[in-house]
C-alpha cells in the first residue's frame, strides 16, 4: 500500500460499477487519481488539491472510469509517483493513472515518458486531462467516438 505519511494523503474508494451507455459490456476500468501541488500544506494548497480532485472525478465519470484511489501530494511527489507506478505493476491496483496536467508530474519529461512506458508495457495507461492525452486505448477510442459525434477535431 502507498504510504504518503507526512507528505500527502491516501484515499481508497470501493469500486463502483457504472451502467454502460451505448457500448457493449466491458471490464470496469479502475482509475487512480494523482493530485499534486508544489508548495506546502496551506489553505491554498488544500484548495488546489481539492480542485484537481474534483476535475479528475468529473473526467472519470465522463469516461466510465471507476475511481479506486486518490493520492494527494505536496512538494516534489516523485517518490509517491514511483510507488504508485510500482504498485500498479506489482499489485494490479489500477488500470489508469489520471492527473489534471503533465505539470503535476514535475518537469522531468524523460521520467514521465518512462512512467508512461512502464505502465503501457503492463497494459495500463496514463491520462492527462488538460492536455487531452491518454495512453489507454479504450479511453482513446471513447474520446474519438465522442469527438466524431460532436464534430470536433482530434490532435
Amino acid at each position: 500500500m502507498i504510504d504518503a505519511t507526512g507528505i500527502g494523503e491516501l484515499y481508497l474508494s470501493p469500486p463502483v460499477y457504472h451502467e454502460q451507455k451505448n457500448r457493449k459490456e466491458r471490464e470496469v476500468m479502475r482509475a487512480w487519481l494523482y493530485c499534486r501541488v508544489a508548495n506546502g500544506w496551506s489553505a491554498d494548497a488544500s484548495d488546489h488539491l481539492a480542485l484537481q480532485k474534483t476535475e479528475l472525478e468529473r473526467f472519470c465519470a465522463e469516461h466510465d472510469l471507476t475511481i479506486v484511489g486518490t493520492t494527494l501530494v505536496t512538494g516534489n511527489g516523485r517518490d509517491e509517483l514511483l510507488e504508485l507506478v510500482h504498485n500498479a505493476v506489482e499489485q494490479d491496483t489500477f488500470d489508469v493513472l489520471a492527473a489534471v496536467s503533465i505539470s503535476r508530474f514535475g518537469g522531468d519529461i524523460r521520467g514521465i515518458l518512462q512512467i508512461g512506458q512502464e505502465l503501457s508495457q503492463c497494459g495500463k495507461g496514463l491520462c492527462l486531462v488538460r492536455e487531452n492525452i491518454c495512453t489507454l486505448p479504450d479511453v482513446l477510442a471513447e474520446q474519438a467516438a465522442d469527438n466524431i459525434e460532436m464534430g470536433g477535431q482530434m490532435l
